[in-house]
């Protein structure tokens, strides 16, 4: 009889992906070094408080990854995604960061990216859970 039990997580709670995330980075550290990753984000809000834009990433092994993206319908083709992308690419800069990831599909956003100096580096096809098949790009840009 085996000491332990398997369970699976249909929902993992953000205490469990912290718990795992600093585990993962403590067992790396002896041959890394610390990882000593920081997030950011930064959102608009309307004047009611109401968030019409964000963006969301972290700083780690010297790169800027970006993981979220999102700005409402009503705001779209206003140049609010770029000054988002240029903010937090900024903040990046003062950390003393100089490289940018990202991963985007082909129905997302690699044009806006391209546009603002990153280039896809690897392309993985992809089937969704509603059949589609679309191509999901992983993006850099290697001086911000």
């Amino acid at each position: 009889m085996s000491d332990y039990t398997f369970h699976v997580l249909e929902r993992p709670h953000n205490h469990f992906i912290r718990s795992l995330r600093s585990a993962l980075s403590q067992s790396h550290a002896s041959i890394t070094g610390h990882i000593n990753t920081k997030p950011l984000g930064i959102c608009v809000n309307d004047s009611s408080g109401g968030t019409l834009a964000a963006i969301y990433g972290w700083l780690e092994w010297g790169w800027l990854y970006i993981d979220l993206l999102w700005v409402d319908e009503s705001m779209r083709k206003k140049g609010l995604g770029s000054r988002l992308l240029k903010q937090l690419e900024g903040v990046a800069i003062k950390k003393g960061i100089h490289r940018a990831y990202i991963d985007t599909g082909d129905f997302q956003a690699p044009e806006f990216y391209k546009k603002h100096g990153y280039e896809i580096f690897a392309e993985l096809p992809v089937t969704s859970d509603s059949g589609k098949d679309y191509i999901k790009y992983s993006m850099r840009k290697m001086s911000l």
